[in-house]
């Protein structure tokens, strides 16, 4: 969002709110799905992964819910599906980011390329989530170093700064990708 002008800013109160406990938030979704009539190919996956959507956020949370049931069918469609969740949020899914990261494993850049343009690019996903995403998972590898993580970190935060510039998503994807390429090597040489 846009800064606030400096007369309007410093005669307003600004509130930043925590992010809602899950426990309540997903108490209350599941009464509003089943208020609406919603079905679930598996209910409590599917409530989880709109609430770790959501990250907190119980407006967004309900809307993605809406939007899910309405893209399903309503109360006379298909049952929700755990991953047309994430997609229908325009977010790549949880296996599409394990299947990048498998392919940095294969330490091969061509297929790392031909991943990115076949799955991701053509697929139409945003670089940014996409980059996100990956990070996220990286953090949580136990096999990658702390130095390698802090270098592909610094490398996606300049990347998340040149999208932002106009920079083509590709031409990001495949530099992000290229430093975890190589930082995923050095591991296997150490």
């Amino acid at each position: 969002p846009p800064p606030f002008r400096e007369p309007l800013g410093s005669r307003c109160a600004k509130f930043r709110f925590a992010p809602l406990p899950v426990s309540s938030m997903k108490a209350r979704i599941t009464y509003i799905a089943s208020e609406e009539g919603c079905r679930f190919d598996e209910a409590e996956e599917v409530v989880d992964e709109i609430l770790e959507l959501s990250g907190g956020d119980m407006r967004r949370a309900v809307t993605t819910l809406q939007s899910a049931h309405s893209l399903s069918g309503g109360r006379d469609g298909d049952a929700i599906k755990k991953e047309s969740i994430a997609e229908m949020a325009g977010l790549p899914p949880p296996s599409l980011i394990r299947g990048l990261i498998d392919t940095l494993r294969t330490k091969k850049f061509d297929d790392v390329r031909k991943f990115l343009q076949d799955r991701i690019v053509l697929e139409g996903y945003s670089a940014e989530y996409v980059l996100s995403a990956m990070m996220a998972d990286i953090i949580m590898l136990d096999d990658v170093s702390d130095e390698a993580k802090a270098k592909i970190a610094v490398k996606v935060a300049q990347s998340d700064k040149n999208l932002i510039d106009g920079s083509d998503e590709t031409l990001q994807l495949l530099s992000v990708c290229s430093i975890a390429l190589e930082q995923f090597k050095r591991k296997n040489r150490n």
